[in-house]
């Protein structure tokens, strides 16, 4: 039985200039997974979501839409799939399934643009931050990129202890109960 199920996301960047040559690298950062997203989890995407960037590095919310200031000129190509889907158990009552995707941002436009902030639009939002937990930007020059790792993870837990579950309806009475074991 599975109790407790969570739907997380995250991401890295690294930036590279006209020579391909690596300028910097970041950490892993959090990727909040917004309210809207719900309804693209139990309808489904239409087509394949695809990430954008944006200045803004106003604090993320689950109540916002998406990037706040999105950038003309930063486009987007989906480089390539990092990891597939791969499920780990980390212990005899956890587990995860996760998936790494890479993204690549090409400045097309005619000067460099600071970029703050990452998502994909009624769905997630992340601002950039150093090892420090301060928001930052990343400065592109015209025709550098900045490539992007982003991974979404699902988090499954079942009881460490028998558990009950009871359902009730809305004036309180009981429709049903469900007695969980241990997965072990």
């Amino acid at each position: 039985y599975i109790v407790d199920a969570k739907f997380g996301a995250r991401f890295r960047a690294r930036h590279i200039d006209q020579n391909n040559n690596l300028v910097e690298q970041g950490d892993w950062n959090d990727n909040l997974i917004l309210n809207a997203a719900i309804d693209y989890m139990r309808d489904g995407f239409t087509a394949e979501p695809t990430p954008i960037v944006g200045s803004s590095i106003i604090d993320v919310s689950p109540e916002q839409e998406g990037v706040q200031v999105p950038i003309i000129g930063m486009v987007v190509t989906k480089t390539k799939s990092i990891q597939a889907a791969k499920f780990v158990r980390t212990d005899d009552y956890n587990a995860y399934v996760t998936w790494i995707t890479e993204y690549t941002f090409k400045n097309t436009s005619a000067s460099a643009v600071n970029v703050s902030e990452i998502g994909i639009n009624d769905f997630n939002r992340a601002v950039f931050k150093d090892d420090q937990g301060i928001p930052r930007s990343w400065t592109v020059a015209t025709n550098e990129n900045l490539i992007v790792e982003m991974e979404m993870r699902i988090s499954f837990s079942s009881p460490t202890q028998p558990t009950v579950i009871t359902t009730v309806d809305q004036d309180g009475a009981t429709i049903d109960t469900i007695n969980c074991k241990t997965t072990v």
